[in-house]
């Protein structure tokens, strides 16, 4: 599926992952794209394969190269590219103008894997706005590899699925509330609402664990009792004099529900909120084609309501999302920020980067992730309008949020730069 994802990017023409065997050879595993399945014949050529020895000619390719280097490679003009000297003849009727080799890391930032992009132009992979988003696909494909290794999940009986099923949908959920600040003034302007299954009086479940147990016509369920007590609580908190908005997920078998429009304005008028006061949270949809997208996302903003994207940093499909869709709002994606204090620099550059392109569209930027106040100050600094972060407030109970509220204070931010 993330493949695909990156096969529908404008001008790519294949995607390959490639993973070193012992014996030196890198072996294709994957292929997408229109010359996708050339390329990972060409590659799988025992005359013609990739090596990682290199002190021979097909060991100077950018597969070797980003694999024994840990760092991205790029060719900005294939045909004279001599570290390609060894597939020229081979590549020639493909039509690859560009390359860029990708290396996926684990946790110690050793390669694992290379991911090796053909552009139908020159200097495709080059340029300075494609830096940011291909470390944001190395990230992604990281976390992918990570994730598919970590030691297995404790695995659930049917008992067990069956009663967490239950007691969700048996007045289980239980919504609580993350701040989401201004970072100029200071003030609260809204909170995100999080899902969390109250299994008992002391057990608490946290939506990883209990979301993947759901089926589509239940994840629309859970939306519509999470948007419910999001929308009570905001009645309550309107009617004591505390104007401040909210957010709910929104995942993308509900976005794509024609249902879900209906659902959200009838409840707006029950509890007789403005849609000012909502704002849906869009999860990762790389599943939907654009024109799927478009319409779903036309039928929601009738209502009033907004959206916001909320991964812009994970990968090249929210870059295509945010170039695509008018999102009210992005949110940058914790995973970004988690790196500012191992390499802060990186960090810099990418946050620098993806806070400026929401400023380039005027759509307003939310940092998540924020840990820790040097985080806070570096959002400031670079533009973030909001923040959101156990440095903020972590998730609280809904009943405990007016009181947070009148007691917390931010500093004033330093002056961004631009």
């Amino acid at each position: 599926m993330e493949m695909d994802v990156l096969n529908r990017l404008p001008g790519v023409k294949a995607v390959v992952l490639m993973r070193l065997h012992a014996s030196g050879v890198f072996v294709v595993e994957a292929f997408a794209g229109a010359i996708g399945k050339q390329v990972a014949l060409i590659l799988s050529d025992p005359a013609a394969c990739a090596l990682v020895d290199a002190s021979v000619p097909r060991g100077q390719g950018l597969t070797a190269q980003a694999w024994r280097s840990g760092k991205i490679n790029i060719s900005a003009s294939y045909k004279q590219d001599a570290r390609y000297a060894a597939w020229h003849a081979l590549a020639a009727p493909l039509g690859i103008r560009s390359a860029m080799a990708l290396p996926v890391l684990d946790p110690q930032e050793h390669p694992v894997a290379v991911l090796g992009f053909y552009g139908a132009y020159p200097n495709q992979f080059g340029c300075s706005w494609m830096s940011p988003f291909a470390h944001g696909i190395q990230r992604r494909w990281s976390q992918i590899w990570q994730s598919c290794h970590e030691a297995p999940a404790v695995l659930l009986t049917p008992e067990v699925v069956q009663r967490y099923r239950t007691r969700l949908f048996d007045d289980g959920l239980v919504m609580h509330m993350q701040p989401v600040v201004d970072l100029r003034s200071g003030k609260v302007v809204k909170v995100e609402a999080l899902a969390r299954l109250q299994l008992d009086k002391d057990r608490l479940i946290y939506p990883d664990e209990f979301i993947p147990l759901l089926g589509e016509v239940e994840r629309a369920r859970l939306f519509q009792l999470g948007l419910e007590q999001l929308l009570q609580h905001l009645v309550h908190w309107h009617r004591k004099g505390l104007m401040i908005g909210g957010s709910v997920n929104l995942h993308p078998s509900t976005f794509q529900n024609p249902d879900t429009p209906a659902v959200v304005a009838e409840a707006l008028s029950r509890h007789g909120i403005g849609p000012r006061y909502l704002s849906l949270e869009l999860l990762e949809s790389g599943s939907l084609d654009d024109r799927a997208q478009q319409q779903a996302f036309d039928r929601i903003i009738k209502t009033g309501v907004s959206i916001e994207m909320d991964d812009l940093g994970s990968g090249f499909s929210s870059l295509q999302r945010l170039s695509t869709l008018p999102f009210a709002t992005t949110k940058i994606d914790r995973s970004l920020v988690s790196g500012m204090h191992k390499d802060p620099l990186k960090t810099f550059s990418f946050l620098a980067a993806l806070i400026a392109l929401g400023q380039d569209l005027h759509r307003p930027v939310v940092l998540e992730g924020l840990e820790k106040p040097s985080m806070i100050e570096v959002a400031s600094v670079f533009g973030a309008a909001y923040g959101q972060g156990y440095a903020l407030a972590r998730p609280m109970p809904a009943e405990a949020i007016s009181d947070w509220v009148a007691s917390f204070s931010l500093s004033p931010a330093p002056r961004p730069i631009r």
